[in-house]
Parts: C-alpha cells; structure tokens; sequence
C-alpha cells in the first residue's frame, strides 16, 4: 500500500503555493511521508490500509471519500509543505548537501525556513486535531478505526493535542 497516495501531486500544486514546475519525485517523496509519519499514528495501520484499498480498487463509501477530502487531504498537505521547506532548498550531490541558486532569485535564510515549516507544521497539527476529533465522533461508522490487530500500528487519539494554546 505503500504506493497509493491519498493525496495528488496536482492537489498539492492547485491548493498550496509550490509551482507547476517542481519535479512531482519531491512532492511524491513528501506525501508518503507525510502519510506515515502524520497519518496512520492518528488513524492506525488497518484504517489507512482500507482507505488506500478503496482508492486503489475504486470503491470507496460516500463517508471515507469525505474522511479523505475534508480532513484528511488538509493533513497531508501541510505535512508535505512543512517537508518541502528543505527538500527544495537543499540537495544531495556528490559535494554533500548544496544549495543551489539563481541569478534571479534570493535564498531565504535558515531562521526564514525554519520560520515557514513551523508556520506548515502548526496548520498540520491543527487538522491533525480536526481529524483525530472526527473519528472519534465516528468511530462506530469506520470499522477498522481504532481497533487493530497485534502487531500493527494502532490509532493514538491524543497522537496530536497540543496543549499550547496559539494566538
């Protein structure tokens, strides 16, 4: 299942401010990511394996294409811009880690990125609450959800509550 993606590479473009002309390899790297390292610990392994079937075999209930869409796509793509921060700016060569630059374009400093993946990891946790919250409300409408086999990665409902209040 680890090939299946609950969110897309155009979805990621269209409702976020990463440009048409970012190679998808980062952005695919980052939502698989972002899917096991923000996701399944909120939903558990049995939950995400069945929505990654359903996308994968077409057969998805009206109530998980909702889960998908309204809550947890929101996840999934903060979790992905918060990763992207570095992906982007930095790159692996036989050098070691490189920057790389234009011309045209000035580079933000360290503090400015770290600044801008804090500001995507807040809104992430802020919908991880919003989707943790939802199954717990629902939880008798998604079977797989939180009861899981041994062995497998299961829901942690207080995977995410903040207890810092911002603003």
């Amino acid at each position: 299942m680890n090939n299946i993606l609950l969110i897309s590479e155009k979805t990621i473009k269209e409702n976020s401010l990463v440009s048409n002309n970012v190679d998808g390899k980062y952005i695919q790297n980052a939502i698989r990511t972002a899917q096991d390292i923000s996701l399944q610990p909120i939903i558990g392994q049995k939950l995400f394996e069945r929505l990654c079937e359903g996308v994968s075999e077409d057969n998805l209930t009206e109530l998980e294409t909702e889960l998908i869409s309204t809550y947890i796509q929101p996840v999934l793509l903060n979790a992905v811009m918060s990763d992207l921060v570095l992906q982007l700016t930095y790159k692996f060569r036989n050098l070691g880690a490189v920057q790389t630059t234009d011309t045209n374009i000035m580079i933000p400093s360290l503090t400015d990125l770290e600044y801008i993946r804090n500001d995507y990891s807040m809104k992430c946790t802020f919908y991880m609450n919003r989707l943790s919250d939802f199954l717990e409300a629902n939880c008798a409408k998604f079977k797989q959800y939180p009861g899981c086999e041994c062995g497998k990665l299961k829901a942690n409902k207080n995977a995410f509550k903040n207890p810092f209040v911002l603003g």
